[in-house]
């Protein structure tokens, strides 16, 4: 069939377009039930605005997983503006992902299309060529709607693409068919689930407002538990349209058990897991292992080297699974600020994964793959742990199976090894909570005691508490006396970072108790720098440097350069404090000499800042602006916000007793704004009491009322010693107060 001889027969063909004079009008019946998705319809709306006279026609993809209501959106939008098209509008359902039929071929569609267009059965060519040309001649210069629904590929629908003219085309597909995006300049929209608003909407559309509005509280678990997604919503909503005696709290009472919430869902074999299935089938066999074995892990969202630990491969083959899952609409991407890309579950393609993962792998394999996991996130825990507190003594993880990842691949992680672990935040939590729950009490207290610079840099002191307290109780339920020392020592370190410091030596003591009967001088090490540390607090400094020295010299033993530097830096303190200033600055030098040589940047950075307070003591102003420059640098490098605003106080306090008040003010505001920045309340009330000193000092009177601000958080912070210098504060600066004048310098520094 020769194309110059089918050109010339083109106009005859068109001539054949509506032969009884009217448009064709395939359009469905929208939904009366549909409510929401405005963004989108408004993201519609706009295609109507284009350059009708444009060189190509517009183009529209809907992509999202199944039971989004792609369909729904676009016949409920089309039927709306159908009017806009006087030439009509063709819908051909394109059968992409269908229970028992394989996609259309596009020569079947254009056949579909063809007969729509009123072409008769002899006047459509055999070839794919051929009705593509036909078709694209017939629609020039037409104003037609054209659908193409449920588009399993580019391939498939791309000969329907018009050539010219004023149609729009409107694809759906679980796809997102990038290709049409990149070559024909689609709009690409994708479908998410609904607003928590638009649910609430939907509900009561379907089943009435009163009964809505009569368990509000019901109506939004139960649209958590559909997850939000409108199929399995309106599955739901139709069990409690015809039985009006039925409450929403009992259906949502069903639904909360997961392993038959699908069941609930999928009426008939039909709903959410039917089109979860058809999905699933057209994955690789990898790509489906790797969606079963994710649904294990007991996280919200991962990263693509869990994607390689659970299946076993390298990142790269990892990486491009993944984006297979997304491309299907089985996983979605999660894009980061900074950081890799993440990835999720919708919450029933979880379920219906994990349902995949318990009929087709063995026990034997869902246990190693969360075994792979745990190995993999102990080991990388663990080297952001060393990379920023340097080589120590962290007890070997018991994981029996890791996933090695290539030293480049770690060393691209683990770049900022901070922000690494806060962007692992949740895993970490999560896993360790499953770990205590399932009784692996080794992972749980193991993953906490890797999980701390987290911890104490950002401040999670909450976070800190629920890891640590869960991990102690599955310790002491599996009788592991390491892990119970580990973890009590912990909590006891918490409790002084909170001032609790009765509750810390109760627990430290608990933890030394349980060191009587064993071998480990290590860890009976840590116990009695952490026990020096609660004898400084009390005011019991003798005792604080007996502790601290015996544990100085076990550190030296054990061969753990890094503790022992900490040690050596605490001693420092402790010795300044006792009043022999010569003795505490030259403990700091070495102790700040120790941390450079064993890599320890938060040690060192520390140790610097001891030197900076030790400065204040002695009143070498220029010395404390140097030091606390050089650790703001370092804390910055690492991310630290807490030594950062501890740095910034410093700083701050130097520069007001320099009479520099604009420049301590500007100071001490970026350091309040730090010490915001990870919720410490105590450090938040001694920047307070400084800038109160640098307002005092130019005759602010606004200087009282912040001291007492100041005073009353001590107060409830129960830190005795700054709640009777803040009152001494309050009397002194509100006795010049009262006289409009200024404090001199020397009333502030005698209250230290």
């Amino acid at each position: 069939f020769d194309w110059f001889v089918y050109a010339s027969f083109a106009t005859y063909f068109a001539g054949a377009f509506f032969p009884d004079g009217n448009p064709t009008a395939q359009l469905p019946l929208a939904l009366s039930t549909f409510t929401g998705r405005e963004p989108e319809i408004e993201a519609l709306d706009a295609l109507l605005s284009g350059d009708a006279d444009g060189p190509a026609p517009a183009v529209a993809v809907v992509a999202g997983v199944s039971g989004i209501g792609k369909s729904a959106l676009i016949v409920h939008w089309a039927n709306r503006i159908a009017d806009r098209f006087p030439d009509g509008q063709l819908f051909i359902d394109v059968q992409g992902y269908h229970l028992s039929n394989r996609p259309l071929s596009s020569l079947s569609v254009l056949d579909q299309a063809l007969r729509g267009l009123g072409v008769s059965s002899a006047q459509i060519p055999a070839g794919l060529q051929e009705r593509s040309a036909l078709y694209r001649s017939l629609l020039n210069h037409r104003k037609l709607l054209v659908i193409l629904d449920d588009v399993r590929s580019f391939q498939q629908v791309q000969p329907l693409l018009p050539g010219r003219g004023q149609c729009l085309v409107l694809i759906t597909s679980r796809d997102p068919l990038d290709e049409l995006v990149s070559d024909y300049g689609a709009v690409q929209i994708q479908l998410n689930v609904m607003t928590a608003d638009e649910a609430d909407r939907m509900l009561a559309t379907v089943i009435g407002q009163d009964r809505v509005a009569a368990e509000p509280a019901a109506a939004a678990r139960l649209a958590e538990l559909c997850g939000h997604l409108p199929l399995a919503l309106r599955i739901a909503a139709g069990r409690l349209t015809p039985r009006p005696y039925r409450s929403l709290q009992r259906l949502a009472a069903r639904l909360e058990d997961g392993a038959g919430r699908l069941d609930v869902l999928s009426p008939s074999d039909g709903g959410v897991r039917a089109g979860f299935w058809l999905s699933y089938r057209e994955l690789t066999p990898e790509a489906a292992t790797l969606f079963r074995r994710l649904a294990l892990l007991p996280v919200e969202g991962f990263a693509a080297w869990a994607g390689a630990a659970v299946l076993d491969v390298d990142l790269m083959k990892a990486e491009d699974l993944l984006e297979q899952l997304v491309d299907a609409q089985l996983l979605e991407l999660c894009m980061t600020p900074t950081g890799p890309a993440r990835f999720r579950f919708h919450e029933l393609l979880r379920l219906f994964a994990w349902e995949r993962a318990a009929d087709e792998d063995s026990a034997e394999e869902r246990a190693d793959t969360l075994e792979r996991a745990y190995g993999t996130l102990l080991t990388l825990a663990g080297c952001a742990h060393r990379l920023l507190y340097g080589i120590g003594h962290l007890p070997s993880h018991s994981a029996r199976l890791a996933h090695e990842l290539p030293a480049d691949a770690v060393a691209e992680l683990l770049d900022d090894p901070l922000e690494w672990f806060e962007s692992e935040r949740g895993t970490i939590l999560a896993m360790v909570g499953a770990a205590a729950r399932q009784g692996d009490a080794a992972h749980a207290w193991e993953l906490t005691a890797r999980a701390m610079p987290l911890f104490e840099m950002r401040n999670y002191q909450e976070d800190w508490q629920q890891a640590a307290q869960s991990a102690l109780e599955s310790a002491r339920l599996a009788d592991d006396t390491l892990g119970v020392t580990v973890m009590l020592r912990s909590l006891g370190s918490l409790a002084i970072y909170q001032r609790r410091y009765q509750d810390a030596d109760g627990l430290l003591t608990s933890a030394m108790e349980l060191l009587d009967g064993a071998d480990d001088p290590h860890e009976r090490a840590v116990v009695l720098r952490n026990l020096a540390l609660c004898a400084r607090f009390r005011g019991d400094l003798d005792g604080a440097a007996e502790h601290c020295r015996a544990a100085l010299t076990r550190f030296r033993e054990t061969d753990d350069p890094v503790s022992a530097a900490h040690a050596l830096g605490l001693l420092a303190q402790i010795e300044l404090e006792r009043g022999d200033n010569d003795t505490g600055i030259a403990l700091t030098r070495q102790a700040i000499t120790a941390s450079a040589e064993t890599g320890s940047v938060r040690g060192r950075a520390q140790n610097i800042y001891r030197l900076a307070e030790a400065y204040l003591r002695i009143g070498d102003l220029r010395e404390v602006i140097g030091t606390c420059q050089e650790v703001i640098e370092l804390t910055r490098a690492q991310g630290d916000r807490l030594g950062e605003a501890y740095a910034l106080r410093a700083l701050g306090e130097a520069h007001w007793r320099q009479e520099r008040y604009d420049v301590a003010e500007s100071t001490l505001g970026e350091a309040f704004t730090a010490a915001e920045d990870v919720g410490d309340r105590f450090l938040q009330a001694r920047i307070e009491t400084d800038r109160a000193c640098s307002e005092a000092l130019r005759g602010d009177a606004a200087a009282v009322e912040r001291l007492r601000r100041a005073h009353q958080a001590f107060t409830v912070l129960a830190a005795s010693a700054w709640q009777e210098r803040t009152a001494r504060l309050v009397e002194i600066v509100g006795g010049a107060a009262a006289e409009g004048r200024p404090v001199p310098l020397e009333h502030l520094l005698a209250t230290r």
